[in-house]
């Protein structure tokens, strides 16, 4: 990883994803990003270099950087996987964890530095330091809201507001002051702006979310940071949700109650970070890191629930309208490279034997191509999306006289233009106000009143 200041940090994994080592150098000393780069750097050019020591539960026992002894740490856990002694210059961080393994307290030598508390549901409501007694107002994602938990009244002070990440950050005091939030591609807060456009904070972080160039907040300050979590300043540590990651070891400090699946191997992992690819993935619920192609399954996962739900209930409302939308874009993409196509055609066409006609027949067409294509998207009409291929031939044809357009159209207008109702069949089945069947799905089915849905 190179960064713009003009250095690179290179690192060593084992087979399962436990960053062994890390070595950092000038940029200008390191080739290319290749696996043999870690090893290929000449001593004179590392400025850090790093090993990390493991057990056999991959919990981390120890960093060590021969180019500075200051960043020597020693770590111990308790049985339950959670680290509870983190020891650095002389000095000892010991963390206290409750019967649920939620982080309840964190010391430096005798003096408390962080007390935490958690509602039913494992999520962080209360936050208290030397200088903050911060309450949460939560929702499923965010922090919506913090309130100052030192005073009686418990007054907001702090309200973020949010789209698909955060957007604003409101401080509420004598005058409310709003500024607008900067976030990079992993949904990182990197700045904030005033409404006159000026710059308030600016915020540079590694791959794995340390903070570069001193922009660290201070506890005074909004703390929404790596990939959109809560930065604790008492501890350094990023509260993830469902754990606290440490981003200096790349690592969370907590063992993940989230098993994995053996079809995807790095998820078995109960410590590491986002596969080991902070690049890519992001972790919104300190369980599990998600990328784009993760974020597309799990919404092929859900249309798949939403068919089957119709296949075994026979409410199929949802369904509707999902196979509604793919009709809806696939009507509107045809569209859009299809009549740029043919409309010097059909210019040329209608200066040639007459306009009017010509654009009519593209006008059938078109309108052929679309309730075909609803018809069957939506009401999976056989029939349907056989009018939608041939309006497609049609369509295309422009010029030539190929009446086919017209003729499903016309036979769709009998029938029922969008497939749902035709008119015919509704006859022959003696399908009135108070009928017997009603058409739904390319079917007819009993009903015992009324006109059904």
């Amino acid at each position: 990883m190179k960064y713009p200041e003009g250095t690179a940090t290179l690192y060593r994994l084992d087979g399962v994803g436990n960053r062994l080592g890390e070595r950092k150098a000038p940029a200008s000393a390191v080739v290319a990003l290749t696996a043999a780069a870690f090893f290929a750097l000449a001593p004179a050019d590392v400025l850090a270099d790093v090993t990390t020591t493991f057990d056999r539960a991959d919990r981390a026992l120890s960093q060590t950087d021969t180019k500075d002894a200051s960043r020597n740490v020693t770590l111990a856990w308790d049985n339950n996987g959670n680290l509870v002694a983190r020891q650095k210059q002389g000095v000892t961080r010991q963390l206290a964890w409750d019967i649920r393994n939620t982080l309840t307290t964190v010391y430096e030598g005798a003096q408390e530095v962080g007390r935490y508390d958690y509602d039913v549901n494992l999520q962080r409501t209360k936050r208290r330091t030397a200088t903050e007694n911060v309450e949460y107002v939560l929702d499923e994602a965010f922090v919506l809201q913090e309130a100052d938990g030192g005073e009686t009244s418990h007054p907001t002070k702090r309200r973020y507001h949010y789209g698909k990440g955060p957007l604003a950050v409101s401080e509420l005091a004598s005058t409310t002051t709003t500024s607008y939030l900067g976030t990079d591609a992993l949904g990182s807060v990197t700045d904030a702006m005033s409404v006159g456009s000026a710059v308030t904070v600016a915020r540079q972080y590694d791959a794995w979310g340390n903070h570069r160039n001193g922009t660290s907040p201070s506890s005074g300050d909004f703390k929404l940071g790596f990939t959109g979590h809560q930065y604790d300043a008492e501890t350094g540590l990023t509260y993830a949700r469902a754990r606290y990651y440490d981003s200096d070891l790349g690592r969370f400090i907590s063992r993940d109650s989230y098993g994995g699946t053996l079809d995807d191997a790095p998820s078995l992992h109960r410590y590491v970070y986002v596969k080991h690819n902070p690049l890519r993935y992001t972790d919104p619920s300190g369980h599990v890191g998600i990328g784009d192609s993760d974020r597309f399954d799990a919404q092929l996962a859900a249309n798949m629930t939403v068919i089957q739900t119709c296949e075994r209930t026979g409410d199929c409302r949802e369904r509707n309208a999902l196979f509604a939308g793919f009709a809806g874009a696939a009507v509107v993409g045809v569209g859009g490279i299809v009549i740029p196509a043919i409309a010097p055609a059909v210019v040329t066409t209608a200066g040639v034997v007459g306009g009017g006609p010509v654009l009519l027949e593209a006008g059938l067409d078109g309108m052929g191509l679309a309730t075909g294509a609803y018809g069957c998207g939506v009401y999976q009409d056989p029939s349907a999306c056989r009018d939608a291929v041939v309006s497609f031939v049609d369509l295309i044809a422009i010029g030539v006289p190929l009446p086919l357009a017209e003729e499903s159209l016309y036979r769709r207008v009998k029938g029922g233009l969008l497939g749902q109702e035709p008119r015919e069949w509704r006859r022959l089945v003696g399908f009135g106000r108070s009928g017997s069947a009603k058409w739904r799905y390319g079917e007819y089915w009993p009903v015992t009143s009324g006109r059904g849905n």
